[in-house]
């Protein structure tokens, strides 16, 4: 264990071995020029670095923005290497070479123009980074105020404040919900932005995917897999809406693709365009317990659909006599599957199709 090293060990030893003159004098002359890309984000090993290759030299550029740090929490110290970097090779460097031309004299640049956003959104982060600023020095100087590309016109931004990470899943789902049943927007057109998908064991994207499952919003996540996003996880909690209330439509749809055998888009519209029963009642798992009574559909249809509707009817039944714990764990033994999701659900169908029928003729 004692030859191996990790990436913190790599910095500790590259400041030690440049503590040699000799091997300092042989980096500079191969590198004279040092450029540091995302300077916010340099820890004090990799500062360190920086001072010792150009600290009385002054060859280097720095390029950051102190508003984007985001890895305090792996050891990055923003401001002290800000102002440890201005303190070395901009006001030092003014200060000794009066006289001197200016293209010639460290400075700091400002890049005013963002290219990325709308300017309703570089106006409210111009109001945070002045207002965060407050009286301290080096902020006021180095949160230079950004001006926006002209873009179209759009809705202004909106900051809001919940007082628990639930009550912020649940506004926002809200929010979307309301978009989208406003045609404003198409669920597509919405995205939500996390910092980060996954934190060990922490994901603050579950509560807001839990919330937009229970309004039945589709959604994808991009960049991390999520268990709740899983096929699997989202039929499951389909079922479990369905159980629920059987008038959750979304549910029953998702339902009835995955454990519905020999019921295609064909038959299914002919559900769907159904009307609502003599009590007012139009909901799609009312609308299937009239259907399998028909010829509309197949017979093979018929009976896959109607094991379908009685076994979610059992469950209700069953409801008083189990714990939430055997509940659960009875929906998801029989119908919860993965990827061979319509194999598996073709051989259980027919079995349990096949004993129905048995018992039928024992009767």
């Amino acid at each position: 264990m004692s030859n191996l090293i990790d990436f913190d060990d790599m910095l500790t030893m590259a400041n030690k071995v440049l503590k040699s003159q000799s091997v300092l004098q042989a980096v500079r002359s191969m590198y004279p020029y040092l450029l540091v890309d995302e300077f916010q984000d340099l820890n004090n090993l990799q500062m360190d670095l920086v001072l010792r290759l150009q600290g009385d030299v002054g060859r280097v550029t720095a390029v950051g923005d102190e508003r984007q740090s985001i890895y305090g929490f792996r050891g990055a110290s923003c401001e002290s290497n800000f102002k440890t970097f201005l303190d070395s090779f901009v006001d030092a460097d003014v200060a000794r070479t009066k006289g001197t031309p200016g293209s010639l004299v460290g400075s700091m640049q400002s890049l005013t123009v963002n290219y990325r956003s709308h300017k309703s959104i570089v106006d409210l982060g111009n109001v945070v980074a002045r207002d965060t600023a407050g009286d301290d020095g080096l902020l006021v100087r180095l949160r230079v105020p950004l001006q926006a590309r002209a873009t179209a016109p759009v809705v202004p931004v909106s900051v809001c404040y919940n007082a628990t990470a639930h009550k912020e899943a649940t506004s926002i789902a809200d929010k979307i919900k309301y978009l989208i049943d406003s045609g404003a927007c198409r669920p597509k057109d919405i995205s939500v932005l996390f910092r980060f998908l996954k934190f060990g064991q922490y994901r603050p994207s579950g509560r807001i995917e839990t919330e937009l499952m229970n309004l039945g919003i589709p959604f994808v996540v991009r960049g991390g897999a999520s268990l709740m996003s899983t096929r699997r996880m989202q039929n499951f909690l389909a079922l479990l809406g369905l159980l629920a209330n059987r008038s959750n439509d979304i549910a029953m749809r998702v339902c009835v693709t995955e454990f519905v055998l020999h019921l295609g888009p064909v038959y299914w519209r002919r559900i769907e365009g159904m009307g609502p029963d003599s009590n007012g009642d139009g909901s799609l798992f009312r609308k299937a317990e009239r259907i399998v009574s028909t010829t509309k559909i197949p017979k093979k249809a018929r009976e896959s659909l109607g094991h379908f509707l009685a076994t979610v009817k059992g469950w209700v039944s069953d409801m008083g006599e189990m714990t939430l714990m055997e509940l659960v764990v009875r929906i998801y033994t029989d119908f919860v599957m993965d990827a061979s999701i319509k194999a598996k659900a073709k051989t259980r169908f027919a079995r349990k199709a096949a004993a129905a029928e048995a018992a039928a003729d024992e009767r």
